[in-house]
């Protein structure tokens, strides 16, 4: 996914965005009047009868939207009525001073499109509603305007002695609302003609599961271009940590796409269940990208049963103190830099990381490449997306690919090596994090300190959705100058990714406190040496329905295309509606 679609979710659905649009609305309603009435000279007294008729109007609009939509905030639809007050204000003014006298709420009645479009989407999430029912939804809120502006023009025309042709407001009324309509229909056409206007209504989907945290209705969506998948899943069973208990679980799947939908609770369900069977469980991102996100939550169930009933037999199996594996090391090929941990007998885990490039996903298509060079040897590999450095450039080329496959070999022509494996694994909570709202999930952060064969090495697991490369640089460096080979990786978990106020998503280190964070894993290894631990392995599988690329790579096309169609639609719903409003106005008032 572009960094450009991820972060232009935060900028439309930010916090902070509707929280200055709703500050903007206000002040105009409030000084725009005063201004205007001066300007054509009438008593500035009455601009506070003005603003508080367009106060009014908009408090109307959002409690008749949100009746209209039975969902979501009265914040989040006062928030988009004020963007339709705010062109509204705008045009009433130029046509006021246009025509020296006073001139309300014409400009709502040529810019309610957008408003009624978001109503639209809202109403059918499923997205099988007509044309003609996107135009009845929008022909509603124009005769809900015209209902409560006539009154306000026969109180101040009573009021300012100024005769106000009624029937001309009619008329312009009659010709604004039908402006609305062809703008409302043209928007249509364009998404029709560009074959996007599918994606138009998954995205209304989108916006109801952020609001209302039900997924359901875009799993409908994604169950409709999903394929099914075999679903690797690796799981090792440590015990002889100091009594505790541990899971090192890492599925070949992506937990996404975005908060509520599909694979995004498969990391805080997985937690839920390693607290119920009174273990901890630390989660890897193995190979996958977006493609392959579990489409439904009956499939991220799937695998969470087929680890659960893995996690039940290793208990019970046979555990090896000594094991024979590849020895811990780094290696670097080109972009890619490796870190090779021995993790069960036969088994190792490779931790990838990028050194220019942002590491974010190991897609399907480059592991089956990976696999397709290497043959059966790339079994004894458990591969990690590190997802530890959050850039603009995620892509893979050949060349990167190429890299990858050579580091790998480099890793499987090393020989084995026999000892005891070492480990402590620590869990520090998400509370302990100052700052880690909606930026660390539920998982907290695991510091894994690993001896093995003479060599020491610490893996620092943060769940989180990526991390910011200077604070994991740093993490490194510290954890070097205490001798130890260091990885730092997120979990790409999506628990949060898309929630509303947050969409898009912060990776580790744009609230978390650094400092206070750097000190907690710093602690988290400052103990005596790691114990002698005992491991178990097993490799499950689960048939599921995940994304597939033609689903999400079409969802990332469609957006695009609806990127470039920015400039014609903010055209359409901004200027046209500004410019035929003070024409209409100029020939008819």
């Amino acid at each position: 996914m572009s960094r450009r679609f991820e972060r232009g979710y935060g900028i439309l659905f930010g916090i902070h965005a509707g929280g200055l649009i709703r500050l903007i609305g206000l002040m105009l309603m409030i000084v725009t009047p005063l201004l205007i009435l001066s300007r054509i000279g009438l008593n500035p007294l009455y601009s506070f009868l003005v603003s508080l008729f367009y106060i009014l109007t908009s408090l109307i609009l959002a409690l008749i939207t949100m009746r209209m939509t039975g969902v979501g905030s009265f914040k989040m639809h006062y928030t988009t009525v004020l963007v339709v007050m705010i062109e509204s204000i705008i045009i009433d003014s130029a046509m006021s001073i246009i025509e020296g006298k006073l001139v309300i709420m014409a400009g709502a009645l040529a810019s309610l499109a957008p408003l009624s479009l978001m109503v639209s989407l809202l109403k059918d999430p499923v997205g099988s509603r007509s044309t003609v029912s996107y135009l009845t939804d929008l022909a509603l809120l124009l005769t809900i305007v015209i209902i409560i502006q006539l009154p306000v023009y026969l109180i101040i025309g009573t009021l300012t002695h100024d005769s106000i042709s009624i029937p001309r407001v009619l008329l312009l009324d009659s010709i604004l609302f039908v402006v609305s309509i062809l703008i409302m229909l043209s928007m249509i056409i364009i998404h029709k003609v560009k074959g996007t206007l599918y994606y138009l209504k998954m995205f209304g989907a989108f916006i109801y599961t952020m609001i209302t945290g039900d997924g359901s209705f875009m799993e409908f969506h994604l169950l409709r271009s999903s394929k099914d998948a075999e679903v690797k899943i690796h799981v090792v069973h440590v015990t002889g940590d100091n009594g505790n208990d541990s899971f090192i679980v890492v599925p070949y799947v992506h937990a996404g796409p975005v908060s509520h939908v599909g694979g995004a609770d498969l990391v805080p369900i997985l937690v839920k269940v390693a607290r119920s069977m009174r273990t901890r469980l630390v989660y890897l991102h193995g190979v996958g990208g977006h493609e392959a996100d579990p489409a439904s939550y009956d499939d991220t169930m799937i695998i969470v049963n087929s680890i659960k009933e893995a996690m039940v037999k290793l208990r019970s199996s046979n555990h090896s103190e000594v094991i024979k594996a590849k020895p811990i090391m780094r290696v670097e090929s080109g972009d890619i830099r490796l870190l090779v941990l021995p993790i069960a007998n036969g088994k190792n885990l490779v931790l990838v990381s990028r050194l220019r490039k942002s590491m974010d996903d190991i897609p399907t298509y480059v592991y089956n490449k990976v696999a397709e060079e290497l043959g059966n040897e790339v079994n004894r590999l458990i591969i990690i997306d590190s997802q530890n450095s959050f850039s603009s450039d995620n892509s893979w080329s050949d060349d990167d690919v190429r890299d990858l496959i050579n580091g790998l070999r480099r890793v499987l022509n090393t020989p084995d090596v026999e000892g005891e494996l070492r480990l402590r694994i620590v869990h520090i909570p998400r509370s302990k994090v100052p700052g880690s709202f909606m930026e660390i999930g539920d998982n907290g952060v695991f510091v894994l300190t690993l001896a093995f064969n003479g060599a020491s090495s610490v893996l620092v697991v943060i769940d989180g959705n990526n991390i910011k490369p200077d604070l994991a640089n740093e993490i490194r460096r510290r954890l070097g100058e205490m001798g130890y080979l260091a990885e730092v990786v997120t979990t790409d978990n999506h628990q949060y990714t898309g929630f509303f106020g947050k969409v898009g998503y912060h990776v580790v280190g744009d609230w978390v406190n650094q400092s206070e964070l750097i000190r907690l894993i710093l602690n988290a290894v400052n103990n005596p040496e790691a114990p002698v631990v005992k491991v178990s392995y097993a490799e499950v599988s689960s048939r599921v329905r995940v994304v597939g690329i033609d689903g999400f790579y079409g969802m990332v096309k469609a957006a695009s295309s609806a990127v470039s169609l920015t400039p014609i639609l903010a055209s359409l719903l901004f200027l046209a509606p500004i410019a035929l409003s003070v024409i209409a106005t100029y020939l008819i008032l």
